[in-house]
């Protein structure tokens, strides 16, 4: 399996984004936090902050949630389902 590409700063404007590039897709993501220098933006991608967000942009702490057929509607007392209810 081919891993992400690192993340890399990028000079936008009067100051820096850190770019995240996520495998299988066509455009990048971009942390929401400025930087006053490429350093200060090189220096922060190495403290755990910087890790804990780059995993949120690749969508990997935030697994979708799955259910049961089951679990999603509401049996009721005669055997019937009930479409519009959730448990």
């Amino acid at each position: 399996m081919t891993q992400h590409a690192k993340p890399y700063p990028l000079k936008a404007g009067t100051y820096w984004k850190v770019i995240v590039p996520i495998r299988g897709k066509l455009t990048a993501r971009v942390c929401e936090r400025n930087f006053a220098s490429r350093d200060e933006a090189i220096d922060w991608l190495e403290t755990e902050e910087a890790r804990l967000q780059i995993e949120v942009l690749r969508g990997r702490p935030y697994q979708a949630e799955t259910r049961a057929p089951d679990e999603r509607t509401n049996v009721n007392d005669t055997g019937s389902s009930d479409q519009n209810r959730l448990v």
